[in-house]
């Protein structure tokens, strides 16, 4: 707009001095040829005649004509600038004779002269604005058409503007808010072909692209929602296939058992087992399929039905020749397994076993410390269909420890790539060599784990350990951290030492309970806080008796008062019910304060 208007206003300057110029030289056209008529008749007229012809030579309506002698300084007639007087000198007119413009009276006048055949001057003196009136309005209405023009342009310009790039602009505005509110069915309709056309379209493809992606990632959500609901089963079905309740071989005092296992996936290819053949043999059997997953869990279950199956009347080395033969047929993915195939003699402590290809297991003697057995490996399962293997055997004596596990417990790794290896393992047994088999293969994951430091778990980790009983083993004992996420391990603990005992159902009931309430008492408040240990050991000698053992705070729980059952529920003062009821259960509870130790001892006869 400012740009137009420039222009327009030197365009009519440009125009009007033009113009002025043009106007001047047409004035001094017309008096010097009407001069030129009268100067060609001067000899045929009357001398009055010539002056008046002269003297009304009057361009404009207020222009003065001046007719004079210059040569005799005589003014013939002067008009307005001598009123009339013809006697008057030239030299006395007030204006500049010479000069082509002059001011009078406060008005500009031009001036036009022509010089006639007899000597005299014709002067006519013009005022400037009468000169221009014809221009001035003729300014004003092209100007008024330019204006009007100039606005009509604006006009259609502004209507182009929204038309072809406000209006797009403002239909891309509206569809973005509509993608952005998720409106992703949203289509904007531009079909132009410049830039505006060209965004809109790389968002329509943009919203399209977006919706795919969308319900894309929903399916494969919900199929690895659907997944992953299928490996949950699917892991609970190995779980179950798996010894998980060792309950029944709790009640046989002639050793104890236990293992577990820990898959690196949602399921896993390692396995344990263990089971009676007749009431004096068990079998023991752990193994590790090759690879990780469904694949590897598929053969697991293959492996172990097969053991199962083919078992009884037959020994270790016939077994696994057996099921060698069962796992080569239809093998095309090559899967392999590495395995330590077991039967223990409960009367004689032999223990005779095959190891196809699988890690050494290590033996702790009643007094002594665990070493590895090294034993010769041979080839592993479902690699070679007509594999003969070897047995080996061993003598188990009372007090003495087997333990069993897979390589994931020695091929586990740290930040630093790092591996946990034997020689770690072995000083981690050694560490726990006290323990049970419950507790020591809770300790070597635990070390396991702080070894690894969040490291992801690569491979499946199984353990299995067994312990050959003593006669006069009356007592057992497990540790543990005091959190409420052990409690069911510690409940499990206690439940399988109290049904050793001859405790009726009703009675034995009410023992969980009371261990329960004390194990929870000291997680919730004896450490302030970091969880510290709680050692826990149950003694069948005479009687009952479970001892609790931590360095929490101390805490005399004889000695808090039993609630007052009379008061209504709402003025009784809170906790102290669990206590009494532990009280009310036990036949006798001690506490006693000893090298910083909180000592507790519950007994029932």
């Amino acid at each position: 707009m400012v740009v137009i208007g420039a222009s327009f206003t030197a365009y009519s300057l440009a125009t009007t001095a033009n113009y002025k110029r043009l106007r001047v030289e047409i004035f001094q056209k017309t008096i010097e040829i009407e001069a030129e008529k009268i100067n060609k008749i001067i000899a045929e007229d009357e001398k009055d005649d010539i002056i008046e012809k002269l003297l009304s030579i009057k361009p404009t309506q207020n222009s003065s004509v001046l007719l004079c002698v210059p040569d005799k300084d005589y003014i013939i007639s002067g008009g307005v600038f001598t009123n009339g007087n013809k006697t008057d000198l030239l030299k006395n007119i007030p204006w500049d004779t010479d000069s082509d413009s002059f001011t009078y009276n406060n008005h500009k006048y031009r001036r036009f002269e022509y010089s006639m055949d007899n000597g005299w001057l014709l002067s006519v003196q013009i005022p400037e604005n009468e000169m221009f009136t014809h221009m001035t309005r003729q300014n004003i209405i092209f100007s008024t058409i330019m204006e009007i023009s100039f606005a009509l342009i604006l006009i259609l310009v502004y209507l182009l503007i929204s038309r072809f790039i406000n209006a797009p602009i403002k239909n891309l505005t509206r569809g973005v808010t509509q993608i952005e509110l998720g409106n992703l069915d949203m289509k904007i309709d531009i079909n132009s072909k410049d830039e505006i056309g060209q965004l809109a379209g790389a968002f329509n493809k943009m919203t399209t692209d977006l919706k795919h992606s969308i319900e894309e990632n929903a399916r494969e959500r919900e199929e690895k929602k659907r997944i992953t609901t299928e490996l949950s089963i699917a892991r609970e079905i190995q779980v179950s296939l798996l010894k998980n309740n060792f309950m029944e071989f709790h009640a046989r005092n002639e050793f104890d058992i236990f293992a577990d296992m820990v898959p690196a996936k949602e399921v896993g290819g390692d396995l344990y087992d263990f089971f009676f053949i007749d009431n004096d043999n068990l079998a023991v059997v752990i193994a590790d399929v090759s690879g990780k997953g469904i694949p590897a869990s598929l053969f697991m279950v293959r492996t172990k039905t097969l053991i199962n199956n083919i078992l009884y009347d037959k020994s270790p080395k016939e077994v696994l020749e057996a099921v060698n033969k069962r796992l080569c047929k239809n093998n095309e993915a090559c899967i392999f397994v590495t395995a330590i195939f077991g039967i223990y003699n409960v009367k004689t402590g032999k223990f005779t076993f095959v190891n196809a290809g699988h890690n050494p297991p290590l033996l702790k003697k009643k007094d002594g410390f665990f070493e590895y057995i090294r034993t010769n490996p041979q080839i592993v399962l479902a690699i070679m269909n007509d594999t003969e293997y070897r047995e080996e055997e061993i003598t188990l004596e009372k007090g003495d420890t087997l333990y069993f596990y897979t390589d994931g417990v020695t091929e586990a790794m740290n930040s630093g790539n790092e591996l946990f290896g034997e020689d770690r393992l072995k000083d981690a047994l050694n560490k726990y060599r006290s323990s049970f088999p419950n507790d020591l293969i809770y300790n070597i994951k635990n070390e396991v784990d702080n070894f690894a430091n969040g490291t992801e778990q690569a491979d499946d980790i199984a353990m299995l350990s067994l312990h050959i009983n003593e006669d006069n083993q009356t007592e057992r004992q497990i540790s543990v951290n005091a959190e409420l996420k052990h409690l069911n391990r510690v409940i499990n603990f206690i439940t399988a030492e109290i049904k050793k005992t001859d405790y009726e159902p009703e009675i034995q009931n009410k023992i969980e309970m009371a261990a329960e309430e004390i194990f929870t008492n000291i997680a919730n408040y004896a450490y302030t806080n970091e969880a510290g240990k709680v050692n826990i050991s149950i003694s069948t000698a005479s009687g009952l008796k479970i001892t609790f053992e931590d360095n929490g705070k101390p805490f005399n729980p004889a000695e808090h008062p039993s609630p007052d059952l009379e008061k209504p529920l709402k003025d009784r003062e809170i906790g102290g019910l669990g206590l009494f009821l532990v009280k009310q259960v036990m036949d006798k509870v001690e506490y006693t304060r000893e090298n910083d130790k909180n000592i507790l001892i519950i007994s029932k006869k």
